[in-house]
C-alpha cells in the first residue's frame, strides 16, 4: 500500500522579509520556496510585500467608477496607436475587459525612441491626480515586491542579489487595472507579473464586501507573483510560465503589474544554465524590446507592420 505524503498547504508561501534574514538557514529556505514553486507551480505567494490594500481598493473602487463611461472614437485611435499598452482599453478579446494601463516608472529616452508604442506616455483621465497617484503608488509597491522576489530568483541561481534590478532598469513596466467577467489568465509576456489580488464584484459593479479577509492589511494577506516567458528562458526552463486562472466565480476587478526585461536585454539563457538541449529549446537570442514587440502582434495588439520594423532593414543609399 502506497501512502501518499499530503501537499504542504504553505509550499509556495514566502515571506520576503526572510530573504534578508540574518540567519543564513532562513534565507536559503525561503529561496527554495520561490525556485520549487516556480518550477513546479509557476507562481508564488508573497507576504511581508509592502502593498497596501486601503490604497488598492481606493483605486478600485475609483477605476470601476471612472470605467463606465463609453470610450469614443479619438480614444479608441489612441488605442490603436499605443497598441493597447497606455490609457483606457477595451479588450472582450481577452476575457471580456476594459482595463487601464500605465507604467508607473518612467521608461528611459532610448526606449521612447526606439520603441515609441511600448514607452508611450501615460494617459491619464482628465481631472483626477487621485488616480493618477493612486496608480503610480500601487504600480510602484508592486514593482518593488517583484524586484525583492527576483532578489530570491538571482540568490537561487548563484548571481548576485541585484542582478534583476540592473537588467529592468529603464524598461516600461505596465501596472494595469482591469475589470472581467470571470477569471482570466495572465499574460506572461514579460518577466514577471505581480498581482495585487483580485476583488470580486457585486451586483451594483462595486467592490463585494463578502470578499473582504477579515484583518485584511498589508503584509498579512498574500499577493501572487507569476513567472513570465522572459524568466523562463533565462533560467533554461527551470522556471515555468504556468499561469493558471482562478476559478470563475463572476465579476472581478485586479490590479497587475509587468516587470520587463530592459529593452536592449537579450532573451537568452543565463551562461551557467546553458547546455545544447537548453539552447536548442530557447533559440535564437532576442532583444527583449523585440520579443515584446512580436508577442503584442501574436495576440492581434499591435499591426503585422511592427515586424517588418524588427531588425536590419539596409542603409538608404547615398546621393552622389
Amino acid at each position: 500500500m502506497t501512502t501518499e505524503t499530503p501537499e504542504k498547504p504553505d509550499q509556495n508561501l514566502v515571506d520576503l522579509a526572510e530573504l534578508v534574514h540574518h540567519d543564513r538557514g532562513v534565507r536559503a529556505a525561503a529561496v527554495e520556496i520561490i525556485r520549487g514553486a516556480f518550477h513546479t507551480l509557476g507562481h508564488v505567494r508573497i507576504v511581508n510585500h509592502g502593498v497596501d490594500f486601503e490604497l488598492r481598493d481606493r483605486a478600485y473602487t475609483r477605476f470601476l467608477s471612472l470605467s463606465q463611461a463609453d470610450l469614443d472614437a479619438a480614444e479608441l485611435s489612441q488605442q490603436r496607436e499605443s497598441w493597447y499598452q497606455r490609457g483606457w482599453c477595451s479588450l472582450e478579446r481577452e476575457g471580456a475587459r476594459e482595463a487601464f494601463r500605465a507604467t508607473a516608472l518612467p521608461p528611459d529616452q532610448e526606449s521612447r525612441i526606439e520603441y515609441p508604442q511600448l514607452s508611450a506616455p501615460n494617459r491619464w483621465p482628465d481631472d483626477d491626480e487621485a488616480f493618477e497617484q493612486e496608480v503610480s503608488w500601487l504600480g510602484q509597491q508592486l514593482h518593488e515586491a517583484g524586484l525583492s522576489v527576483l532578489t530570491g530568483v538571482a540568490m537561487g541561481f548563484g548571481l548576485t542579489r541585484r542582478t534583476f534590478d540592473r537588467r529592468v532598469e529603464g524598461a516600461p513596466h505596465l501596472t494595469q487595472l482591469a475589470r472581467s467577467s470571470a477569471a482570466s489568465g495572465v499574460d506572461t509576456a514579460c518577466l514577471l507579473t505581480v498581482s495585487a489580488g483580485p476583488r470580486l464584484l457585486d451586483g451594483a459593479g462595486a467592490p463585494s464586501a463578502e470578499n473582504e479577509s477579515e484583518g485584511e492589511t498589508a503584509g498579512e494577506v498574500p499577493i501572487v507573483a507569476y513567472v513570465g516567458e522572459q524568466l523562463e528562458i533565462l533560467s533554461g526552463g527551470q522556471l515555468r510560465a504556468l499561469p493558471e486562472a482562478a476559478p470563475s466565480s463572476g465579476p472581478r476587478v485586479e490590479a497587475t503589474h509587468q516587470l520587463h526585461l530592459a529593452h536592449h536585454e537579450l532573451v537568452t539563457p543565463l551562461t551557467h544554465v546553458r547546455s545544447d538541449d537548453v539552447l536548442r529549446r530557447y533559440a535564437p537570442p532576442v532583444l527583449a524590446g523585440t520579443y515584446r514587440t512580436k508577442s503584442l502582434v501574436d495576440r492581434g495588439l499591435a499591426p503585422a507592420s511592427a515586424l517588418a520594423r524588427l531588425g536590419h532593414r539596409g542603409m538608404t543609399p547615398q546621393k552622389a
